[in-house]
């Protein structure tokens, strides 16, 4: 009897497209967990370059947010318990950028769906001045400095107030100056990507373009979460330290696996 499920295994391992299927369904049985990384942020921070950034490693399949499908309704990503079964059919990394999940919802409780997950997170904020200039810029009707400085305070306090270790804290300013950023990023997801971030205006350009009493009400009313942020940030990054011109400076770490690589989604 051993020696025939010694026998059966030989086989599923031997062949891609019944190692798949086995994979699958010890997901679903709940033997093995999905692997999960989703990309947070607030609107206009930067987390569709990081999407696309990290999609680039083969081994991640990526998908952008939808207004209707598989995964998303109305933009939000949908209950765990109905996609479940999607995310099982995939023996590799899904990354995912559900940031309306997180717009009125606390990232706590939102996180705490996927606790039966091999999850993280990479959490992106950026200058609230250019967040709100980029804003104005892609939607006229949030050109209001009041409930954008309410939003942003909310959604980035939120993630600092679950306190997650899932949870890796990245700048979007540091991420177009300092590849190693991105390189320590990869490192602390575990994937190899591609920084495709770009330096942005200077401040002083982006502050010009708005009204002085917006820019010193966004300053003064966010200077407190933005220190709580920029203090993650830094941590993370000790944590996950990549030395300059060292062997994963360059092209990131070397993630384990275990399978073939598969097409970004």
């Amino acid at each position: 009897m051993a020696t025939a499920r010694r026998s059966v295994k030989g086989m599923v391992a031997k062949d891609p497209t019944l190692h798949a299927a086995f994979q699958s369904i010890q997901v679903r049985r709940g033997r093995l967990k999905p692997n999960l990384i989703f990309v947070l942020g607030s609107q206009r921070s930067g987390t569709n370059v990081l999407r696309q950034s990290l999609s680039l490693d083969p081994y991640v399949h990526g998908f952008n947010e939808r207004k209707n499908s598989e995964l998303y309704v109305g933009w939000a990503l949908r209950p765990e318990p109905e996609i479940r079964e999607f995310l099982s059919r995939f023996r590799t990394t899904v990354l995912l950028k559900p940031i309306q999940s997180v717009i009125r919802r606390p990232v706590a409780d939102f996180l705490n769906e996927f606790d039966d997950y091999n999850l993280k997170v990479a959490w992106i904020y950026r200058d609230p001045v250019a967040v709100f200039r980029s804003r104005g810029e892609r939607w006229s009707y949030k050109s209001e400095a009041g409930p954008f400085i309410d939003e942003w305070n909310r959604i980035n306090a939120s993630v600092m107030d679950a306190n997650d270790p899932r949870v890796s804290v990245v700048c979007y300013d540091q991420l177009t100056t300092d590849h190693t950023v991105f390189h320590s990023l990869c490192q602390g997801l575990g994937i190899r990507g591609e920084n495709l971030f770009h330096s942005g205006r200077p401040v002083a350009e982006v502050e010009s373009s708005l009204s002085e009493e917006d820019v010193a009400d966004i300053r003064k009313r966010t200077v407190e979460t933005l220190d709580r942020l920029d203090a993650a940030a830094a941590a993370f990054l000790e944590a996950n330290k990549v030395a300059e011109g060292g062997e994963d400076s360059e092209d990131g770490p070397a993630p384990e696996k275990s399978a073939q690589p598969s097409t970004t989604g």
